[in-house]
């Protein structure tokens, strides 16, 4: 769903950094990005949508496929945190090779 922000953004000339605020106010709501995100989906049976941000937009995505939709959802720590434990464990090669492949 970010990159329809982003495009949605570029097109319409908004700052990135206020994009999603702002398109969901002047495009209908916080429903609009999913919208705009199912337009562009391939037509499928498995689907796969990562960014959605409130229960409004899971509910347009229910809506429009007529199906259930599965929520996986996934915390991780901030950056400066995962890069310290790995380092504290010794395992710097693995940040390494992938950043690299």
């Amino acid at each position: 769903m970010g990159d329809i922000i982003r495009e949605e953004a570029q097109q319409s000339g908004i700052p990135s950094s206020t994009a999603s605020v702002t398109l969901r106010l002047r495009g209908g709501g916080t429903r609009f990005i999913a919208y705009k995100t199912l337009e562009k989906a391939p037509k499928t049976s498995v689907l796969v949508i990562d960014g959605a941000r409130s229960i409004r937009e899971i509910d347009a995505i229910e809506e429009v496929l007529a199906t259930n939709v599965v929520l996986i959802y996934i915390v991780a720590p901030p950056w400066r945190l995962r890069f310290e434990r790995l380092l504290r464990r010794g395992r710097l090669m693995i940040l390494r090779r992938s950043r690299t492949s």
